[in-house]
Formats: structure tokens, sequence, C-alpha cells
């Protein structure tokens, strides 16, 4: 009894924190088929602190028909807008617009691209889940080709 409450212990200090995450924000490293290959951390918004101690780690994200996958077109400041504002800009006043996203999408030489995967369950420390659904950025330049 003594050596199985001893094992715990030493697995808790050596292994880090048990925890909840239904969230992973990460970079696509390769997309396999209906599987991606991805590298980040386990986000989980009541407990931040869970990411800040957490190393970065190697995940497959299983993509099914279920999983929505949404790109959102972020519209950058013109060069204009940019001069007035002495090249400062908050991501959070810019216009956002959610579409529809594809899979091919996370492969076209963005190199890594980061991705928000939620799950409808557990997924903290898992190396392969299922994705609810996916999310990534594309920024939109209307005054660039």
């Amino acid at each position: 009894m003594a050596i199985a409450v001893a094992g715990f212990f030493a697995s808790e200090f050596l292994f880090g924190e048990r925890g909840e995450a239904k969230e992973f924000i990460g970079q696509v490293k390769k997309v396999e088929d209906s599987l991606i290959l991805a590298n980040g951390l386990f986000v989980n918004r009541d407990k931040p602190e869970l990411a800040k101690n957490s190393l970065k780690k190697d995940v497959k994200i299983k993509v099914s028909p279920e999983t929505t996958i949404v790109k959102i077109l972020m519209y950058m400041p013109t060069s204009e807008e940019l001069k007035k504002t002495d090249g400062r800009w908050n991501p959070a006043e810019l216009k956002q617009e959610e579409v529809p996203g594809t899979v091919p999408d996370l492969t076209y030489k963005k190199e890594n691209l980061t991705i928000r995967v939620v799950s409808d369950k557990n997924i903290f420390n898992k190396p392969k889940f299922t994705a609810k659904r996916i999310e990534y950025v594309e920024q939109v330049y209307s005054d660039r080709p």
C-alpha cells in the first residue's frame, strides 16, 4: 500500500499536474488525410496556470465528419490607417468574419499555422483526440495584392 501511495505522489511531482482541458492551441506540423499533427499547449480557461506550467506537446488531432472547421478572416488595417495610428493596432478591434474552413487549408504553404482545437471531452495531455471544432485565422489585406 505504501508503495502505491508513494508511486502516486512521485507521478504527481515528476509528471506534472493532472487537469482538465477541452481546448488545445498549437501549430500545425503536418496533415495526413484526416489526421493533423500539431505541437502546442492544452488550455483550461478556468486554470490558465496549467498552460503556463506545461511543456508543449506533440499531438495527433483526428478530424471526423462531425468536426466543424472555421476560418476566421481578420481584416487588417490599411497602410493609411496604420499611418494614423503610428503603426499600432488592436486585434480585438479589427473586423472579423467566420467562414467555413477545410483540412486542405491547413496545409497550404503556411508554416506553423496556429490552430485552436475544441473537444467536447477532456483531452488534457492526451496524445491523440478527436476535434469537435478547429479554428484558424487568415489575415486579409485590402490594400495589398
